[in-house]
């Protein structure tokens, strides 16, 4: 644990500091089993009661009330019961979870037997993710442990009752952390969220019913039935009791791990991490994780807790709590956000797949400088298409910071694209240059460099966007083949026009400035010449969609291209956009 200020508290994180407490032994000496114990004297129905009355919440994320969820579950089906522990910490900011399992591993192993009798199981699993290697191994050992001592299998403590509990290692996918998509991960399928009803509460896991809960909600559990509900509601609020496990980063002086009481501000939790980095002033914050609205500076005195940050226009997630300064770009974060869940989306869904590609490529237009206003309008449009409409919540998580960004700090998104300049007075890396000179002239000259460069046999596209220098903003942008026959062909947004190059492009425009820019050497890919481009995002929405549908998919510029095999190169396609594609294209004279 970090720091010392004195609203931080010890309840979950009592034993962190106890040398040898992942010790089955050391374990007990602090208090360890005694929950169990308990429960083992204790009705299935007063076990729930206790959390009820405790108030837990869930801490993974959503905020249900652990004891109603775990009164759902299906009783007398004659179906086994299923305990499932989510601890498959994945979300950015978000190392809650990981210090509790790796210090502290028999709490965890504890709650879930506990859970096992309240919900007359005899099964559990806990879904671990498959890089806490260390945390693995601890998980491990704990459970050897409990099964040498008793703890667990056929008959726990001599009480008659069976429980097996499961370490499942997984592969690392972030969509695993949407509890149906880990039940289906956990059968061996593909990691993909089911459609609801029916819930796992009645048919979860292999079919049978099913509660799937938070490491830190299955921990707290034993502490409530030693100590009593009391003991839990004497921190927090009368909606939000308890304490919570946070984690704290971004630009502060001491991030890292904290308990605290529900309902301190979050101006004193910045204090608790030190405040912000000397030199820099708080500009804006995400309250529990990447995939919550983020709020800005003004909102520091808000209490953390469920009911006041949704209040704020937040949610509180899963407690992991980054401050950025005024020296970071807000279109930078949301852009390496929306990339995230980009890559992740599991693909189940249209609006995941396709939403999260456009909106990456349309933030990193905005953040190269080379955005229009008519982008921001396209993002807008984008969150109001995903959200609420996709199997899970990453269609929610990938919207979210967008759509808060855009309320709290449209005038920085605006700047960036007047200007092409951050926060920091600083222009971005940009594709683009002004220039005055002929744009035909201007245009051959990048040919001969083109070619001089990747040799006579290579073919190369390049960008060419025109400006009109009068109202400063991009009217058309227009593409560029080369070929090594030289025939040369434009693309016009607003009404395609294909047109010889040396028919003049300023006739037919009539603009005398140009923005010139070249792009690397491109061609068509079939699936079977599966090859690595670069890191950007493009490059991988382009393979991935290359892998899975065997098509381009190059997102919202524009862009011709030749395929380099003879019997295709004189064959033009455009790539992929909003509107209903165009198709193939011949040459005209």
């Amino acid at each position: 644990m970090s720091g010392t200020a004195t609203i931080a508290v010890k309840a979950l994180s009592a034993r962190y500091d106890v040398p040898g407490v992942d010790d089955l032994e050391v374990y007990e000496q602090h208090g360890g089993y005694q929950g169990l114990r308990r429960a083992l004297e204790m009705a299935p129905t007063d076990i729930i009661q206790t959390v009820k009355d405790s108030g837990l919440r869930g801490r993974g994320g959503a905020g249900f009330p652990t004891g109603l969820k775990w009164s759902f579950v299906a009783q007398g089906t004659g179906k086994p019961i299923y305990v499932v522990c989510n601890a498959d910490e994945g979300e950015p900011g978000t190392f809650k979870d990981r210090p509790l399992m790796e210090l502290d591993p028999h709490s965890l192993v504890e709650g879930m037997i506990v859970a096992g009798l309240a919900l007359n199981s005899e099964a559990g699993y806990i879904y671990l993710r498959g890089e806490f290697a260390h945390a693995s191994r601890q998980l491990a050992k704990a459970i050897r442990q409990a099964y040498a001592k008793g703890y667990l299998g056929a008959d726990v403590m001599g009480s008659g009752k069976r429980y097996d509990l499961t370490l499942h290692r997984a592969a690392g996918a972030y969509i695993c952390g949407e509890e149906t998509a880990l039940l289906d991960s956990l059968e061996g399928r593909r990691g993909q969220p089911r459609l609801r009803p029916p819930f796992p509460a009645v048919q979860g896991l292999f079919g049978c019913p099913t509660t799937v809960n938070n490491v830190e909600s299955i921990a707290a559990v034993p502490f409530l039935l030693v100590n009593g509900a009391g003991w839990f509601t004497q921190w927090g609020t009368e909606k939000s009791p308890g304490t919570k496990l946070m984690c704290i980063s971004g630009e502060v002086n001491s991030p890292g791990n904290y308990e605290v009481p529900m309902g301190v501000t979050i101006r004193e939790l910045l204090e608790l991490a030190g405040g912000m980095l000397e030199g820099r002033e708080l500009k804006f914050f995400c309250p529990g994780g990447s995939s919550t609205p983020m709020l800005p500076a003004s909102a520091l005195d808000t209490p953390y807790t469920y009911e006041d940050i949704a209040a704020a226009g937040s949610l509180l997630g899963t407690g992991a709590l980054m401050f950025y300064s005024d020296r970071t770009s807000v279109v930078s974060v949301v852009r390496r956000f929306t990339e995230f869940y980009e890559h992740e989306s599991c693909g189940k869904c249209t609006p995941c797949r396709e939403g999260g590609m456009w909106a990456s490529q349309v933030l990193a237009r905005i953040e190269g400088g080379a955005g229009v206003m008519e982008d921001l309008e396209t993002l807008e449009r984008l969150c109001d298409s995903i959200f609420g409409r996709s199997f899970c919540a990453l269609g929610d998580a990938l919207t979210t910071p967008i759509a808060s960004s855009l309320l709290h700090f449209r005038d920085e998104y605006v700047d960036l694209i007047r200007r092409g300049v951050g926060p920091t007075g600083e222009a971005p890396a940009r594709d683009v240059e002004q220039c005055d000179e002929d744009p035909c002239t201007i245009v051959h000259s990048l040919q001969r460099s083109v070619g001089d460069r990747k040799g006579d046999a290579a073919l190369a596209t390049l960008r060419v966007e025109i400006r009109a220098a009068e109202r400063g903003t991009e009217v058309g942008r227009h593409a560029l083949n080369v070929g090594r026959d030289d025939r040369d062909v434009v693309q016009v947004e607003r009404g395609v026009v294909l047109q010889r190059l040396h028919d003049g492009i300023e006739r037919h425009l009539g603009l005398s400035r140009w923005t010139v820019a070249p792009v690397e050497q491109e061609r068509r890919v079939r699936p079977c010449e599966w090859r690595r481009r670069g890191d950007s995002v493009a490059d991988r929405a382009l393979e991935r969609s290359e892998h899975r549908y065997g098509h381009r998919s190059t997102g919202a510029r524009a862009v011709w291209s030749h395929c380099d095999t003879r019997p295709c190169q004189q064959e033009l396609r455009l790539a992929r956009r909003p509107q209903p594609p165009i198709g193939h294209w011949q040459h005209r004279r």
